[in-house]
């Protein structure tokens, strides 16, 4: 059982059952039972625990009840994490929307020379959008990945920050208070970059970029390039480099390709460089199927290889074809192609006409490695399954259900 709380401030002082009550009460003021509420939260603590804990454990309690009732209970409490912070700073979300605003532009969180001076008129707006209930997975969601933090703590709630966006994009202007109805009330759907920024004078608004990186040195040293400057703007990436793999030839074969490992290598490292606002740089890598180097790829997100092999920062996404998928339904022989010696096998890869009928007959002009088509896939499945970010990318789906007019080569998922 609980013995000791340990406050915000770092003190001590005995559990006092009131007090965990009395929030359970406050959470089911629109229904379900407080008191079950409170008896399982105490009964998963015990000893010394933080004011936090208990919480977060009240949280998971209403969760992992699965209902639509209780999952508004847990809501209830994470927007009571939010105006915790605000509440030590002197704040109430609940006393109008001139004391957020001040306090907002004289801590730095909202850019002064973006948001025009303060207009009474904006209560109204605060009074509309305070109303506004959210379910869980929206608070949580915003408190994740887009709220505006101080020391580390998140101190806007969604319906606060909303305001500071339209504001930051349309001034003080009816536009404004349109745009902060449409994105509380979820008819606007805004990219990231747009709802952690605006308000604090950031405009980059890429959410996602995807980058294909050729055979050459300027071609590879570009896309890395890209890769580490979109991060930068707080965009996603999703790359791929259409390189030759390990063993190839360079210079007319004076020279051994070391392969996509150090290329790789040198991409985790682009784009660890900076971070992508409320989240460390990332990429995706995309690699096909037809790769010689497909399976290696797979294991370096796993620890199935030694430290100085692995790669587990970046994403992986393996993009297969119908003939591919054509082979292991079948249990046949799949094919991996140099894009040395193989290049026909590589531009054909994106047909939407593709199947296994093709890729024998490139075999039999073609030099290529032969593999079993379901060992590929179980080692993909067990890759994906150790890592939890190993990704798969049907290019023949891709590019028959497309309104494009260029071939889809990968995406930044």
């Amino acid at each position: 059982m609980i013995t000791v709380v340990i406050k915000r401030d770092g003190t001590e002082q005995p559990f006092n059952p009131a007090k965990l009550n009395k929030w359970a009460e406050y959470a089911t003021k629109s229904g379900g039972s407080w008191s079950e509420i409170a008896m399982m939260t105490y009964k998963r603590l015990d000893g010394k625990v933080k004011a936090s804990d208990i919480h977060t454990t009240m949280i998971n309690v209403c969760l992992d009840k699965e209902d639509i009732k209780y999952s508004r209970i847990a809501a209830r409490l994470e927007h009571a994490l939010i105006r915790k912070n605000l509440d030590a700073h002197g704040i109430k979300d609940s006393g109008g929307f001139k004391s957020i605003y001040d306090f907002m532009i004289d801590n730095g969180i909202w850019c002064k020379e973006t948001l025009p001076p303060y207009n009474p008129v904006w209560e109204e707006w605060y009074e509309y959008t305070y109303q506004r209930k959210l379910e869980y997975w929206q608070i949580k969601q915003w408190s994740d990945k887009y709220a505006a933090k101080l020391n580390g703590k998140v101190i806007e709630t969604p319906q606060i920050g909303c305001i500071g966006i339209g504001l930051g994009l349309h001034g003080d202007s009816q536009l404004a208070f349109d745009t902060a109805k449409g994105i509380i009330d979820a008819k606007i759907n805004l990219p990231t970059p747009a709802l952690n920024g605006i308000r604090n004078g950031d405009f980059d608004g890429i959410s996602c970029c995807v980058i294909s990186g050729g055979d050459s040195i300027d071609s590879i040293g570009v896309a890395e390039h890209l890769a580490y400057k979109f991060t930068a703007k707080k965009a996603g990436i999703g790359i791929e480099f259409n390189t030759r793999s390990k063993g190839d030839g360079v210079k007319g074969g004076r020279v051994t390709h070391l392969g996509k490992h150090p290329i790789y290598a040198t991409l985790d490292k682009a784009v660890k460089m900076f971070t992508q606002m409320t989240r460390g740089g990332s990429a995706t890598v995309t690699f096909k199927c037809i790769d010689p180097e497909a399976e290696d790829i797979m294991l370096w997100k796993t620890q199935r290889v030694d430290i100085e092999t692995r790669l587990d920062k970046l994403d992986y996404s393996f993009a297969y074809n119908h003939a591919f998928l054509e082979a292991v339904i079948k249990d046949k022989d799949w094919y991996l192609f140099s894009l040395v010696s193989g290049k026909e096998a590589h531009d054909k890869f994106y047909d939407k006409d593709s199947n296994l009928d093709s890729y024998i007959e490139m075999a039999s002009r073609l030099p290529h490695t032969k593999v079993k088509a379901r060992s590929v896939l179980k080692t993909f499945l067990t890759s994906r399954s150790e890592s939890g970010r190993m990704y798969c990318f049907n290019v023949t789906r891709a590019n028959t259900h497309t309104g494009f007019i260029d071939k889809i080569t990968l995406s930044n998922l």
